[in-house]
């Protein structure tokens, strides 16, 4: 028996000889193999603990180029449609609406064929993190659209209210009492019109919702592409360096 020492370990001049099937059954990454001749290597469950080896390492390198192509590209271009609903007005529903959503299930849809091809794994991968952020912003444009329809919709309500109540009679004990004639014209004579008053509010509460919706809208249109701006600022250095 031989000891640790009085054994040595050398590559031969040909180096490593790879099978070509490997390229086939790593279709995604560039490999290299990194030969080195060491005098003792770690040997688990060995006695003694080092045993002479020699090592050779497999280094892999992933191929962005089509990942990038055929996955991050559409991925953040669908982002980039939900985000031109913004540009569309508020009150063309079909649009907006058709927009979003399917923005929102076609992401949906390309998360789950980009699982379905990946292995499984028991951690987040960065393509599953890339993609519920892009679902994330899709779906914050379809609730960004519903809070929009819902103030313009409470404000269209309020104004008709308003409205009916202006149009109505004051009181019922008012048209049922009987005022002499000389108290009509002189309650004509201080009372401003109705019909202004009216018009006013309207005017009034109608700018109001449309106001707020408009400014919804410009403050998404600012928010959004610097979040996304900011969150591939974060997302490519974290996972590429």
């Amino acid at each position: 028996m031989y000891e640790a020492p009085d054994i040595q370990m050398h590559w031969l001049p040909g180096g490593l000889v790879v099978d070509p099937r490997v390229q086939d059954q790593l279709t995604n990454f560039d490999y290299t193999f990194a030969m080195e001749n060491n005098d003792t290597c770690d040997c688990y469950k060995c006695i003694p603990p080092e045993a002479p080896c020699v090592l050779a390492t497999l280094v892999l390198s992933r191929k962005v180029l089509g990942h990038l192509l055929s996955t991050f590209l559409p991925s953040g271009l669908f982002v980039a449609v939900s985000y031109a609903s913004l540009f569309w007005p508020a009150d063309v529903i079909p649009g907006r609406t058709v927009l979003v959503i399917t923005s929102l299930l076609t992401l949906v849809s390309m998360h789950t064929g980009v699982r379905q091809s990946s292995p499984e794994t028991s951690y987040v991968k960065a393509v599953d993190v890339w993609m519920i952020m892009c679902i994330v912003f899709s779906v914050f444009m379809l609730f960004e659209y519903g809070l929009v329809l819902f103030i313009m919709k409470r404000k269209e309500e309020t104004s008709s209210s308003v409205a009916s109540q202006q149009l109505s009679p004051r009181s019922t004990e008012s048209a049922r009492s009987d005022h002499s004639t000389q108290s009509k014209i002189a309650f004509q004579k201080v009372s401003p019109p109705v019909p202004v008053k009216l018009d006013t509010w309207r005017a009034v509460s109608g700018g109001c919702g449309l106001l707020d919706a408009r400014r919804i809208d410009l403050g998404t249109m600012v928010f959004v592409p610097l979040m996304f701006l900011l969150f591939n600022l974060i997302y490519w250095p974290f996972y590429l360096v």
